[in-house]
C-alpha cells in the first residue's frame, strides 16, 4: 500500500509538470492510473496523451477531455 502511494505521488508531481502546459486540464493519479478532465483543443489531446505516456504510468484515461 505504501509502495502504491509513493509511486501515485510521484506520478502526481509529474503529471502536474505536464499540466502546466495544459491550464484547461485537471487530472488525478489512482493506483498508478492518469485519470484527467477539462476541455482542450482537438488538436492537442493527442499532444497531452503521449506527454502522459511519457511518465509510464499504469494507465491514462482521457475519456474526461472533451474538445473545444
Amino acid at each position: 500500500e505504501i509502495l502504491g502511494g509513493a509511486i501515485d505521488s510521484t506520478l502526481t508531481r509529474d503529471v502536474n509538470l505536464v499540466l502546466e502546459d495544459f491550464p484547461t486540464i485537471t487530472a488525478q493519479v489512482k493506483e498508478g492510473i492518469i485519470i484527467a478532465t477539462g476541455n482542450l483543443e482537438k488538436s492537442k489531446i493527442d499532444t497531452l496523451k503521449k506527454r502522459l505516456e511519457h511518465i509510464k504510468p499504469k494507465g491514462i484515461d482521457i475519456k474526461g477531455v472533451t474538445s473545444r
